[in-house]
């Protein structure tokens, strides 16, 4: 038997439709988007009415991260890049549940882990979910799932998730 053989991964560019069914939502009409001139971000602006600020690669290429204006950016990047293999077991379905914990993390650094745990806290009585007992229940019978779906932890225990939180 011969080995497998590594198959090299072709990167597409992004299309226009794709891009915009990401972002529409997320973007507020009139914003500055920057970016580094990739083609299909042009579609943002058009249809949803930003401004853009242009920072190509060939122009920042061999810029200090201080001097280099897309460095915030590349910062959030390379935080959430960190922050997801740290955490590979995700299951897709919970991916925009991980990307809420990255951006309250980060968006929340330098306080205190007990305004941290308060202000969490606060988000989850705010946030109005509504639970079917029918569905939940019919899932159980289904599943065989003696653990139950309306406590299912999303990270294995607290203490994990506060220690992550720090």
């Amino acid at each position: 038997l011969l080995p497998p053989q590594r198959t090299r991964s072709v990167k597409l560019p992004p299309s226009r439709a794709r891009i915009l069914k990401s972002f529409e939502g997320h973007m507020k009409r009139g914003s500055v988007l920057i970016h580094d001139g990739e083609n299909s971000h042009k579609i943002l602006t058009e249809t949803l009415g930003l401004t853009e600020e242009v920072h190509t690669t060939k122009e920042t290429r061999n810029l200090s991260d201080d001097d280099n204006p897309m460095g915030p950016i590349n910062a959030v990047h390379r935080s959430l890049k960190r922050f997801m293999k740290q955490h590979p077991a995700y299951e897709r379905d919970d991916l925009q549940d991980w990307l809420n914990l990255f951006w309250f993390i980060y968006t929340n650094r330098g306080i205190s882990i007990d305004d941290k745990v308060k202000k969490l806290l606060q988000m989850a009585v705010l946030t109005r979910k509504v639970i079917r007992f029918r569905d939940v229940f019919a899932k159980k019978q289904k599943n065989d799932d003696l653990s139950g779906h309306l406590c299912k932890p999303r990270l294995n225990n607290i203490k994990k998730f506060i220690d992550i939180l720090r």
